[in-house]
């Protein structure tokens, strides 16, 4: 049935010679807009209270759990939301540019270090993250990529395979059509989060909002800079192929759920690039209407090829 979450992301960084104090207590206090906005999970910027420092003071680092987690995570219990804390980790030896979970009990579920640092990163001391990491929170699987990583399309096709519900990206650019592509390829609304221009993408590549500094009702009128959007987790992208059309004059089992129980699903399409987006409404599961009706998941299609392709490469 609908899985609703409401994610939102900060517009906001730390700006360069603030005071670290003044720094949290302003971050600390767009995360509580964002809470009492209703949000489940918030995401902040890339190195969001270090970025304005120079790369070999982010290896100051200290490991986990540390004194900045520590304030965000009793931020995380009062409020009963999920964050996503975008600070440098020293993990032994190494420092990672990292994005760390907070569930809303304020416990530290996980963490994603950029896989693909800049070459300024890694001349720095900057050490590459092992790959994606996908993770369970209580209200889906979620995904994270940092910034650069975002130039690198074998990131986000390593995500396919994991069927996430949300993806996240802590960034210090605005990704633009780069975040449209990743929500398409990983099949997963994207939400990013940077001072200029926070964004969330749906799984279909069409833009679901945008803020930050670069406009005017942020800048000059001083608009919150928070994105706020209400998402169906439940819901997932298939391919017009089989699912619309079987090639042999058939319709396929799309037809059939429109037909017979239009009132249980939304659906959204994107016809230039092949695809619907169906989402389960309340009173069923997208799981028992892909049983029910023989639908093939996009994932599933595009896995079932890369076999066939297999298969005849290797005849």
């Amino acid at each position: 049935m609908a899985r609703p979450v409401t994610v939102s992301a900060v517009a906001w960084r730390a700006r360069a010679g603030q005071e670290p104090a003044q720094a949290l207590a302003e971050c600390s206090a767009l995360v509580e807009q964002a809470a009492r906005a209703g949000s489940d999970f918030v995401i902040l910027p890339e190195l969001v209270l270090h970025g304005a420092l120079p790369p070999e003071q982010w290896m100051a680092a200290a490991p986990l759990p540390n004194a900045i987690t520590d304030h965000f995570a009793n931020l995380c219990r009062q409020r009963a939301i999920h964050l996503a804390l975008p600070v440098p980790v020293r993990d032994g030896e190494r420092v990672f540019n990292s994005s760390v979970v907070l569930d809303r009990r304020g416990q530290i579920v996980g963490r994603y270090d950029k896989v693909c640092p800049t070459p300024g990163e890694l001349a720095a001391g900057i050490a590459p993250g092992a790959g994606p990491v996908a993770l369970a929170l209580d209200f889906g699987r979620v995904g994270q990529a940092i910034c650069f990583d975002l130039n690198f399309p074998h990131l986000a096709e390593a995500y396919q395979a994991l069927d996430l519900d949300l993806l996240t990206v802590p960034s210090m650019f605005a990704g633009g059509p780069l975040l449209d592509s990743w929500a398409l390829t990983v099949g997963a609304c994207v939400v990013s989060a940077y001072e200029k221009e926070s964004r969330a993408v749906d799984m279909t590549g069409r833009e679901l909002g945008r803020i930050g500094a670069r406009y005017e009702a942020v800048s000059d009128w001083g608009l919150c800079p928070v994105l706020t959007v209400r998402l169906n987790l439940d819901r997932r992208l298939f391919h017009l192929d089989y699912n619309v059309a079987d090639f042999d004059g058939q319709h396929g089992g799309v037809h059939r759920l429109l037909r017979e129980c239009p009132d249980c699903v939304t659906t959204d399409y994107e016809f230039s690039t092949g695809v619907v987006a169906i989402g389960a409404r309340e009173g069923t599961t997208l799981a028992d209407l892909i049983a029910r009706y023989g639908l093939e998941t996009r994932h599933a299609y595009f896995a079932r090829a890369r076999r066939a392709l297999e298969q005849r490469r290797g005849s």
